[in-house]
C-alpha cells in the first residue's frame, strides 16, 4: 500500500510539472479580442471588400483553414481581373485560356497558379492542370498559406490548429485519474499515512484543472486577425443586406467587379446575384437596359443567375477532382 501511495505522489508530481509550464506557456500565448469602441460614432458601412488582400483568404479567417473551394477561388479571382477565361466544356470539364495581360503586382501564389496555365495565349483543360500540374497547385496553396500567416492574423499557422493537442481532453483524462487515485488515498489512510496519496491526489487535481482551462481559454485570433474578422462580418452583413436602389447605371459594372468574387467567399453569391437580376429588370423597365458583362465566362447569352451558377460549378468540379487524388494540395 505505501509503495502504492508513492505511486500516486510521484505521478501527481510528473504531472504537475508539465502541465504547469504547459499552462503558462499557453496564457502567454494567449491574445485577447479587442475590446468594442464605446464611443458614439460609428464607422462608416462598408462599400465593398475590406483590406488589402485576396479574397480566397477570407475564408481562412473565417474557418482557419484554406479550403479547396478557396484556393480554387484565386482563378475566379484572376479571371474577373482580366487575367484568364473560364469556358464549360460538354464532357463536364472547363478550359482554361491565360490571357495577354502582364501579370504584375500579384502575390506568389497568384503568380504560382497563372504560370501554372502555361505561357499568355495557352489553355488548358481543368483536369489536365489538378492532374498534370500537381506540383504546381501544391505550391501554390502552400503560398496561399504562408500568405494567411503573414497577414498575422492567428497566433498560430491555421493549418494546424486542427492537429494542436486538446488539452481540455487530456486535462479531463487527468481529472479521471485523479479521482481514482484520490478513491485510492482514502481508502489506504485508513491503515497508513495518507499524505503522499493525497498530496498527488491534490497535484492530479490541480494538473487536470490547468489543462482545462488552457483548452477553455485559448484564443488562436491575434487582435490584428479579430478586427479584421470583424470587419469582414460586416462586409457579410453589408452584402446581404444590399439593395437594388443601392446600385447605380454609371458604376454598377465596376460594383459588380469589385465584388462578385468576394460573394463567392462570403458564400453570398446568389443573393448578390439576385439582387444585381433585379437591378437589371428595373433599368430595364426604366428604358435603360443595362449589359452586364462577364467576358471571363465564355458561355452563351444566359442570364446573371445561370452565370453565377456555372462559377460555383467549377469550383465545385475543381474541389471534386482534388478529393480524386488526382492533386493533393493539403500535403
Amino acid at each position: 500500500m505505501e509503495t502504492l501511495a508513492l505511486v500516486i505522489f510521484l505521478s501527481g508530481l510528473t504531472v504537475a510539472l508539465v502541465s504547469g509550464p504547459v499552462w503558462l506557456f499557453g496564457r502567454r500565448q494567449k491574445v485577447l479580442p479587442p475590446a468594442p469602441n464605446p464611443g458614439l460614432i460609428q464607422s462608416p458601412e462598408p462599400t465593398g471588400p475590406p483590406g488589402n488582400f485576396s479574397p480566397a483568404m477570407i475564408g481562412a479567417l473565417l474557418t482557419s483553414e484554406v479550403e479547396r473551394r478557396d484556393f480554387y477561388l484565386v482563378f475566379v479571382d484572376l479571371a474577373v481581373r482580366g487575367y484568364l477565361q473560364l469556358k464549360p466544356m460538354t464532357d463536364n470539364d472547363w478550359q482554361l485560356t491565360r490571357s495577354q495581360k502582364v501579370g504584375r503586382g500579384l502575390t506568389d501564389f497568384e503568380t504560382t497558379l497563372l504560370a501554372s496555365l502555361g505561357h499568355p495565349g495557352s489553355k488548358i483543360t481543368l483536369s489536365d492542370l489538378v492532374s498534370n500540374h500537381g506540383d504546381q497547385l501544391r505550391h501554390g496553396r502552400t503560398e496561399l498559406r504562408r500568405a494567411v500567416t503573414r497577414a498575422g492574423w492567428f497566433s498560430h499557422h491555421p493549418i494546424n490548429q486542427r492537429r494542436l493537442i486538446p488539452w481540455a481532453a487530456i486535462g479531463g483524462a487527468v481529472l479521471l485519474v485523479r479521482l481514482i487515485a484520490l478513491a485510492i488515498a482514502l481508502v489506504m489512510g485508513f491503515s497508513v499515512s495518507p499524505w503522499q496519496g493525497l498530496s498527488g491526489a491534490a497535484l492530479l487535481i490541480a494538473s487536470g484543472i490547468l489543462l482545462v482551462s488552457l483548452g477553455k481559454h485559448r484564443h488562436w485570433l491575434t487582435t490584428t486577425g479579430s478586427q479584421t474578422r470583424s470587419q469582414i462580418e460586416r462586409y457579410r452583413q453589408w452584402l446581404q443586406d444590399l439593395e437594388p436602389h443601392e446600385i447605380t447605371l454609371p458604376k454598377s459594372q465596376t460594383f459588380f467587379d469589385n465584388n462578385i468574387t468576394a460573394a463567392f467567399a462570403c458564400q453570398l453569391e446568389a443573393s448578390f446575384g439576385a439582387t444585381f437580376e433585379t437591378v437589371i429588370s428595373r433599368f430595364t423597365n426604366w428604358g435603360k437596359p443595362l449589359s452586364l458583362t462577364t467576358d471571363w465566362l465564355e458561355v452563351a447569352e444566359v442570364g446573371l443567375t445561370e452565370r453565377l451558377d456555372l462559377v460555383n460549378h467549377f469550383l465545385n468540379q475543381a474541389s471534386q477532382l482534388s478529393d480524386q487524388g488526382q492533386e493533393s494540395p493539403t500535403s
